[in-house]
């Protein structure tokens, strides 16, 4: 018999959020679902992040710190190994969660045992929680989804524990170690979103050149390594084509101090919402 109630684990690795940390945490805390666990795992932090996390006294809530910097990567698969969910959950510690989110995940999860992964449609804010935008992702992600678009909001993202045990992040490909690692299983997992706003995504307002940049460089590299994807020699020539365009218009806009106009014709296509009760269910998650 299915446990209809399931324990999860949801994970927040964070390094030098203070700004925000506080809203991230306080999210989960307002949670309608009520059975998990919260991993708060600190990347060597050198503000008040950590006094941040020690402040919630809640026995769901287990911090770890051993001052140390060690990465992204590393913490990500060092919270797989902590966690004691069923389920894994991730979160961003400057991201909002919707308060349904776990409640909606661990439903379509416990219903859909055929689904390994599901991440959700979302809202994008800025650094002052105004809501830009929503986007709403492809139902069933494929190969293509995964190299023109996007397969999941990284932070959005549940699945079984189990999977992201046996699929652990790749330390080689720093700040884009999610897309590498949906590219890498698609083929052998079932990958699915829900088409909900489930979380707020901090995308406006924050320098982006330096982290973008870098993540197609990894990009680069990946697309070197064809084999291990699968991807013909032409489609891989093609990728590295458009990454390095990518590169150039997003560095010429970046020198022009209009990387959130960028964003904004990126998500020009944008779902149109229902603005006041997006901003009401962003209230309730942080109150």
């Amino acid at each position: 018999m299915k446990n209809v109630n399931p324990l999860v684990t949801i994970a927040i690795p964070f390094y030098n959020a203070e700004k925000f940390l506080n809203l991230a945490i306080q999210s989960v805390c307002n949670q309608t679902y009520d059975n998990w666990e919260l991993l708060l795992i600190d990347d060597g932090s050198t503000d008040s992040s950590l006094i941040i996390a020690n402040s919630f006294k809640n026995n769901k809530i287990k911090v770890f710190s051993d001052h140390s910097n060690k990465g992204l990567v590393y913490r990500l698969n060092q919270s797989v190994r902590l966690a004691k969910g069923e389920f894994y959950a991730r979160m961003d510690a400057d991201d909002i969660m919707h308060c349904s989110r776990i409640e909606v995940q661990v439903k379509y999860l416990v219903d859909n045992l055929c689904i390994d992964v599901v991440g959700t449609a979302w809202y994008s804010i800025d650094n002052f929680n105004n809501i830009v935008s929503v986007k709403i992702p492809k139902e069933s992600p494929s190969v293509n989804t995964v190299l023109n678009d996007i397969c999941f909001l990284h932070p959005s993202v549940m699945g079984r524990k189990e999977w992201f045990v046996n699929n652990p992040y790749d330390a080689r490909y720093v700040r884009m170690e999610d897309w590498e690692l949906w590219l890498r299983t698609i083929n052998s997992s079932v990958f699915s979103n829900i088409d909900i706003p489930l979380m707020f995504y901090r995308e406006f307002g924050i320098p982006h050149w330096k982290k973008y940049v870098k993540t197609q460089i990894g990009m680069l590299k990946l697309f070197g390594n064809r084999r291990d994807y699968s991807l013909s020699f032409t489609r891989a020539l093609f990728c590295k084509i458009k990454t390095v365009l990518k590169i150039g218009i997003f560095t010429m806009v970046h020198l022009v101090g209009q990387t959130d106009c960028l964003v904004k014709m990126r998500d020009r296509k944008k779902s149109s919402f229902d603005r006041i009760k997006a901003m009401m269910d962003l209230q309730d998650a942080i109150k």
